[in-house]
């Protein structure tokens, strides 16, 4: 029988704590409404929660969340990460299509997907077409990624 603590089964990299997310476009006028982000990192995988609002939008265009807590792996594919987002309010459009995420590689930016309905396995970045121009728009979502 094996012992629990040996130096190889000690976890050395364990952190909790808060950060702030934000709204980004090249495009887009974002006003806050609120956001609010918890994470948990465990040796190279950070887990995550956001909770991020906006009081009104102009001029909109392609939308990501900047600011997450660390720095993402740089590798080239998607495969790094998994994202699940609840729309609360401010979308249109989205019928049965649902939003996804990706972590951008090496960065702190998530880009938000849409999966056009009718459209198999096409995504689409969430966009002008898709929000509500000048209301509020709040997302809920959660995931995980490698550093």
């Amino acid at each position: 029988v094996g012992t629990a603590n040996t130096a190889s089964n000690v976890l050395d990299d364990y952190e909790e704590g808060t950060f702030t997310p934000s709204w980004s476009s090249g495009t887009s006028n974002y006003v806050s409404g609120g956001q609010q982000g918890r994470y948990t990192k465990i040796g190279n995988i950070v887990f995550f929660n956001i909770r991020i609002s906006t009081s009104s939008i102009t001029s909109l265009g392609t939308a990501f969340i900047n600011g997450l807590p660390f720095t993402s792996v740089n590798i080239s594919d998607y495969y790094q990460s998994s994202i699940s987002i609840f729309p609360v309010q401010g979308y249109t459009n989205l019928g049965d299509a649902g939003l996804k995420g990706q972590i951008v590689p090496n960065s702190t930016q998530l880009t938000i997907y849409i999966n056009q309905e009718g459209s198999g396995a096409n995504y689409n970045t969430l966009d002008a077409g898709d929000m509500n121009e000048g209301a509020l728009m709040q997302l809920n979502l959660g995931g995980f990624y490698h550093v």
